[in-house]
């Protein structure tokens, strides 16, 4: 009964007026700083890169993706302030500690295909998206692996859905699933 978690700051901007050099460790320190303060104990964080972070809460099946949204909207304010010259992502997968630190190694071109297609996210996790305050998708790699033990051909499920946070409701909630080919 404990979730295990990467939290992946992404900063998603044209134009990042800072390099990356100094970017990644000024994304840390104000995560760091939100986390000490936040993420209240027995639960742990630790920090795996300047932007991926693990999390850990023994007294939980699976994590709160609510309580990172207040994070979310506190480095879109720091970072671009009211403005709308870039977007400030949390990416949350949780899994097992093995996935999770698979996970927090994905980069670039890797982050962004997982992020779209969960067939590309380490085995046996799920991936919420906060995108913004109000916004939050979910998919799962449990439901992209195609069945094991299938004649015809391999299928794909994926798993949607968008929070509204003003409500507490998840709007839109989808299951797809199309063959492979």
């Amino acid at each position: 009964m404990t979730a295990v978690a990467c939290l992946r700051v992404v900063i998603e901007a044209e134009i990042v007026p800072l390099p990356q050099t100094t970017l990644g460790p000024i994304v840390e320190k104000l995560t760091k700083a939100y986390l000490e303060t936040r993420w209240s104990w027995p639960r742990e964080f630790a920090a795996l890169t300047h932007y991926a972070f693990l999390l850990v809460d023994p007294r939980a099946d699976e994590m709160d993706v609510r309580e990172l949204v207040a994070l979310s909207e506190e480095l879109q304010l720091k970072f671009f302030g009211h403005d709308r010259g870039g977007r400030v992502a949390l990416l949350l997968f949780e899994g097992s500690e093995e996935s999770v630190r698979d996970f927090a190694g994905l980069e670039g071109e890797e982050l962004a295909r997982a992020r779209r297609d969960p067939a590309w996210l380490p085995p046996g996790g799920r991936l919420a998206q906060i995108l913004g305050g109000d916004i939050v998708s979910e998919m799962s790699a449990e439901a992209a692996a195609p069945a094991a033990n299938s004649s015809g051909p391999a299928a794909v499920a994926r798993l949607f859905g968008i929070y509204f946070r003003m409500r507490d409701v998840f709007i839109g909630d989808v299951i797809s699933s199309h063959p492979e080919g």
